[in-house]
Order: C-alpha cells, then structure tokens, then sequence
C-alpha cells in the first residue's frame, strides 16, 4: 500500500524554494469565489511561510496502481482563479492537495505548471496530485520534468514509485539506483529497489552494496521506530523485510512496530468460556474464504476432517466464496465448515463480539497478519475475541503480535534455540508444520521411463540431459543460491534449468541469462516453463531430475508439489523461518538427507540426487508411507495440539505445546 507523509521543514525548503506570502492583495482576487476565499484566509496571516514541495511520497508496493483515465474528472478551474498568476495558483493547489483534495488541486497546478513550464515544484506536486487519483501514467512526465529540472532525490524517488505502480519496472530501478547515488538515506527508496531487484532476478549484480546500506538503514529506521511507534518510520514493511539475510531480531522488532498500530485504546472486557471435558472442543478459523483458494487449498480438506464429536468448527470468512466457485463448490464449502458465517457484511467493529458470542475457545489466524489483505479485519485480532489466538501458514516468521498466544511451526523449521526470535509460544507439530491434501486432490500416476521420453520431447525438453528446476517464485532468488545453480551448470555441462513464468519473468530472464553468459555458460540452457494448473503442473514435475530450492525463501507449496510427483528437492536452509519451511517438509516426509549443511554440500548434492534412482524411489515411496501426506494424522494430531492449547490457558498460562505423534 502507499503511504504519504510530509518531509521536514528543512527539506521541504531547500533546493531554492521561495516563500509566498498570502496577503491582501491575493484575497481581494479571490472575492467572487466564497469557496476558494475561505480556503485562503486560513493562512492569510502576515508573514506566514507557504512550504513548497511540501509532501513526497514513500511507498513500499507489491502491487500496482489502477489508472483509472477511461473515468473523466473535471479538472476545469473555477472562473475567478483564471487570471491568477502561476504563483497563486500552485499556492492554492498545494493547499488542496495537503487537505486530500487532490481532484481539485489538479486543476489549479496544471494551470500553474502551463504558466511555470521549469518550476519543479508545481511539476511535482501536480505529479503527486494526479498519483493521488490513480493516473500514474499522466503522473510521469510531470515527475520527469521536476527530476530533470532539480536535481533532488526526493523527485527521483517519487518518479521511481510511479514507474513501478504502472509497471516500468526497469527504468523504475534505474532512477532509483539515482536516487540512492544523490542521497544514501533515501531508505524507502531503497526498500522498493531491493524488492523490484529481487523481483526482475537482477540481485546478483548489486547484491553487496545495497544490502550493506540496507542494514545499515535497519539499524536507522527501527530505532526511530521504536522511539516513535509509527510503523512507517520502519520503511521496510514485514514481508519486505524477509527478502533480507538478517538476523532474526530484525524480524522481531519491526513486526512488533507494525502490529502495535492495531492495538485498541479501550479492549473489550470479553468474557471467555473455558473448554470442559464434557463438551466439545470450540475452534473459529478467520480466512478471507473456506474454498479452494485457501492457501491454495491446503487447508480445504482439514476443515471437513475434524472429528465432529471432539472439536466444534466456525469458519469466519471474509469473502463468502472463491470468485471462480460453482454453486456445488460452494455446497462444499458450507458442508465442511459445521457453522459458517459470512462476516463480509458485517461492521469490523462488531466481527470481535460476534466471535465472542460463539464462546470460541480457540481462533486460528490463517489470513495472516503481515500477508497481503485487508488491514481493517486483520486489526479484530487485537480485541482479543477469543482467549487462545493462533497464527497458522499465512506468514512464515513471528507476528510480533502480544495479542496472538501460540505460531504453529515444527522444529526443524523454528528450532528451539531460536525461541527467543518469536513473540508466540510454539505449537510444535510431530512432523512438518505444513498441511497439504495433496492425496486427497491429485492424481497419483508415475510415469514409466518410456513415457517419460515421450512427454519431454513433447514438452521441448532434452532427453539426453539431467533437467534441473526450479518452481519457486524470482524474488526467492538470492546471491548464494544462484551462484550454486551457476557451479551446478557449469560442473554439469550437459544440463538444463527449468525455471517458471511468473511475474516479471521477462525482466527476470533476460537478467539471468546474462547472469549464466557472464559466467561462460550457455543462457540456452535455461528453459522459462509456462505456468500450469496444479494437476498438470505436478504431471509435467515427473519429467524433472531434481528440484533445487530456494535459500533466502524457501518453497513451502511448491516443495509439497514437487515430493508429490515424486523427485527429490533440494534444500539449503538459513537462519530464518521462511527459509527453513521446506527442511521442515523434507524432513516431515522422511527424506532429511536432502537438506544440505552450505553451499558446497548443495552443490555436491545435486550431482548426486540427480542421478540416483534410488534418491527417486525413496521419493516415491514417502507419498504413501510418510506422515507428510497424512491428511488424517495431521488432523488428529492438530486436534490435541489446539486441545492442549486451550487448557494451558485456561490453566492461566501460555506454554509452548508439543503434540507427540498419534
């Protein structure tokens, strides 16, 4: 999302900006206008200084803008301001635009700006007006005009923002690598280079300079935070901060930041309901909706496979129903949920005391705190509606939240030494932490090798080479992890890598493929697959050799997928949760022996596990026996885990639990 804040008053002046001075003479212009008159006498004390470039933007998005130019906005000024000269104009605009007007504001800066064609000023916080209303796009040449007319890194980050939210991404990094070589403390700038670095696969080549200024900001930045307890002032937002390769305690402290803004002055006083042994168990399940599309219906079948008589389930759902679901997957979704209830059309104000009438003994968040969504519903969570609340698969790291009690992890992903990372008590589960149905959903055929040549020819896959892959997302991609994918293919001359089209995939591939040349290897050698529904997707896995993780950001679905079609993953875990999930998952199917120690023993692996039948029947082999696809253990010992949870606090304590295997 975007955030807007003013500067100082020292930086909103420098650069040679002039004092304006609303005096008389400029509210006798304004006389037939009651509307614009008032709006000047607000400020028509003498000697009052009228800061110029009095906001810039700060913006850390992972998505970007609609430009809404099929909407027409009357943009046409009001008859008494026209024979104004640029001065008064830009004056006005810029007092609309800091009281949000910024529809009106623009009509008098585009007047300005036509009167003032080399102010930077007018051009600048016209751009900012017209961002404002989601006309990117008209937005960028004003900001290039006041970036090429003064040279202040304040217009070249607003103009980087802007080509990023309409999708110019590469010369979006550009102008903030700018901006970052005019001032080094332009940290939100660094931010969204960092991330749009990460997303375009061109990290390797900044790598060293722009994270060491990135801890160096942190150190910065969370400091003033902690002092200020405005979420903003951390810059890096909590998933922003997980592209990082820092410590724990970073993570820590800003989720601590961001979640303190939903805390409430005045908490309900609820009143809980303790579980009794003679009554079932009550647990709510919070989820933007209950279909499919929950964490890619990972947890669609849990829902359904509680035991009726032990554990009473209330879904809460956000959005009623997935967009794309029939009316037979929405029957579905009612069924399996025991008591559904549609809070969509409810105030948020009143979704707390609604989980608290149904005496809810535990709420499991699986929306996810710092996952993207809507702020507004995430907040209910600080009204504390039930007495045991719990963080579940939404967002790999601590919540940093005093409101959540217990993190659902394993301890292979959160080992116990790094307890003191986290905000929550632990609810270790026996295995891996990470809930798939995938027996439930896909088919399971094994291709014979005969088959198997068929299907890569067909696919424009080489059958005289090891077929390497990776389904992970780009901005996964770190230094270290390429660099190990580079000795692979370089030690295997034969090989191919197969990576997946996602977001930004052209950007990304024409980076690494000058990322291979640069390092004498073919860039033919790596394939961009198209993206595929999941039963094809898992089909087309089974003509791979081996899959190779991701360190900084680990798989988590994408590794589930790959086991399940049966080839081996390697994994390289770090320090961090998000990168130690798919350790967890391998390690939960019986296979730990494909978690590598660093990045020499990556290396040394692939060429070992690519190769080996033996690794691939092993593979094959934990589809059936291993408790990872165990829909029913894993529910099972999910149930005695919550169970546990709820007694603990009832016994007026928060302890870590530890569910034994069923």
């Amino acid at each position: 999302g975007e955030r807007w804040h003013e500067g100082s008053e020292r930086k909103r002046m420098r650069g040679g900006g002039r004092e304006i001075r609303a005096d008389d003479s400029m509210s006798k212009i304004l006389r037939p206008a009651a509307t614009l008159f008032l709006l000047l006498s607000s400020l028509s004390q003498a000697g009052t200084a009228v800061p110029r470039n009095a906001r810039e933007v700060v913006v850390n998005s992972a998505s970007f803008a609609s430009d809404e130019t099929d909407k027409p906005l009357d943009f046409s000024l009001p008859e008494a301001a026209r024979s104004m000269t640029g001065e008064q104009l830009y004056f006005i605009g810029e007092k609309l635009l800091l009281e949000g007007r910024a529809s009106e504001a623009v009509a008098f800066l585009s007047k300005a700006a036509s009167l003032m064609p080399r102010d930077a000023f007018t051009h600048s916080n016209l751009a900012i007006s017209l961002h404002q209303l989601g006309r990117s796009k008209q937005a960028i040449p004003h900001f290039k005009m006041a970036a090429s007319t003064q040279l202040d890194s304040l217009y070249f980050a607003n103009l980087g923002q802007a080509l990023w939210s309409v999708g110019e991404i590469e010369e979006a990094i550009r102008v903030l690598e700018t901006t970052m070589r005019l001032d080094e403390n332009q940290f939100g700038s660094l931010a969204l280079l960092l991330q749009l670095e990460h997303y375009t696969a061109s990290i390797l080549s900044s790598w060293n300079r722009n994270y060491a200024r990135a801890r160096r900001a942190l150190h910065v930045v969370l400091g003033k935070a902690e002092v200020s307890g405005n979420p903003a002032d951390t810059v890096w937002t909590p998933s922003q901060i997980l592209l990082l390769d820092v410590d724990e305690e970073y993570v820590l402290k800003l989720c601590r930041i961001h979640t303190n803004r939903n805390l409430q002055p005045s908490l309900h006083r609820f009143r809980y309901v303790r579980p009794s042994g003679k009554k079932r168990l009550r647990v709510g399940y919070l989820s933007y909706s209950f279909g499919l599309g929950v964490r890619n219906g990972l947890m669609y079948h849990v829902f359904g496979s509680h035991n009726r008589s032990q554990v009473e389930i209330f879904g809460f759902a956000i959005r009623p129903h997935d967009d794309n679901a029939d009316d037979a997957e929405k029957a579905r979704v009612e069924k399996n949920v025991e008591h559904f209830v549609d809070i969509s059309r409810i105030e948020v104000s009143d979704i707390p005391a609604l989980i608290n009438s149904n005496n809810v003994h535990v709420l499991v968040d699986i929306c996810g705190l710092h996952a993207n969504g809507t702020m507004l519903y995430k907040s209910l969570l600080a009204f504390k509606p039930s007495a045991v609340q719990v963080a579940y698969m939404a967002f790999a790291a601590t919540t940093g939240a005093s409101y959540i009690d217990h993190l659902v992890t394993d301890k292979i992903t959160s080992p116990p030494d790094y307890r003191h990372h986290y905000s929550e008590s632990f609810i270790y589960m026996p295995n891996s932490y990470h809930v798939n149905s995938h027996k439930q959903r896909f088919k399971t055929n094994v291709f014979g090798e005969k088959e198997l040549v068929g299907r890569r020819s067909k696919e424009g896959l080489p059958n005289s080479s090891i077929i390497y892959c990776s389904y992970n997302q780009f901005f996964k991609i770190d230094k270290h992890i390429l660099r190990a994918w580079i000795d692979i293919l370089r030690r295997d001359e034969k090989s191919v890598l197969v990576l997946v089209k996602f977001l930004f995939h052209k950007q990304a591939e024409r980076n690494l493929r000058a990322a291979l040349r640069a390092n004498g290897i073919n860039a033919t050698r790596l394939i961009l697959a198209e993206k595929l529904k999941n039963q094809e997707h898992i089909l087309r896995s089974q003509l791979m050799h081996l899959h190779l993780d991701t360190r900084l950001q680990s798989g988590h679905t994408t590794t589930v997928d790959a086991l399940w079609s049966g080839i081996p993953v390697l994994v390289w875990p770090a320090r961090s949760m998000v990168s130690r999930a798919a350790a967890g998952i391998v390690h939960g199917a019986g296979l730990s022996w494909m978690i590598a120690r660093n990045g020499q023993d990556y290396v040394e692996a692939a060429m070992v596990l690519s190769r080996s039948k033996a690794a691939r029947m092993l593979v094959d082999a934990a589809r059936s026996s291993s408790s990872l696809f165990n829909l029913d253990k894993w529910v099972k010992d999910w149930e005695r885990s919550l169970k546990l949870a709820a007694d603990s606090q009832a016994g007026g304590s928060v302890r870590h639990i530890i569910a034994h295997n069923s």
